[in-house]
C-alpha cells in the first residue's frame, strides 16, 4: 500500500525538481501554502483531484508521484478472484 511519508517525501523532491516554492505551487492549484507544507510534512494527503493536478503541474506520472516508481508492478494474479 502506498505510504504517506513516500508520498510526502515525492511532493518535496518534484517540487524542488521543478524549481517551485510552496508558494508557487499553492498558487497554481489555489489551494494555501499551509496545505502543501502539510502534505510535505505528510501531515495530510491531497485528495485524488490534486494529485492528478500536481502530477500535471510537476511532470511526472500518478506512479511516480505516489510510489517514487514511473510505473506500479502490480502481481501477477492482480484483480483475479481468490480461491479460497
Amino acid at each position: 500500500m502506498m505510504s504517506e511519508m513516500a508520498l510526502a517525501d515525492n511532493i518535496v523532491k518534484y517540487r524542488k525538481k521543478n524549481q517551485l516554492s510552496q508558494e508557487q505551487l499553492a498558487e497554481s492549484l489555489n489551494i494555501s501554502r499551509q496545505s502543501i507544507s502539510r502534505w510535505e510534512t505528510g501531515e495530510t494527503l491531497p485528495g485524488i483531484d490534486n494529485l492528478i493536478s500536481l502530477s500535471g503541474l510537476l511532470d511526472i506520472s500518478l506512479d511516480e508521484l505516489i510510489t517514487g516508481e514511473p510505473y506500479l508492478h502490480f502481481p501477477f494474479d492482480y484483480g483475479k478472484p481468490k480461491n479460497r
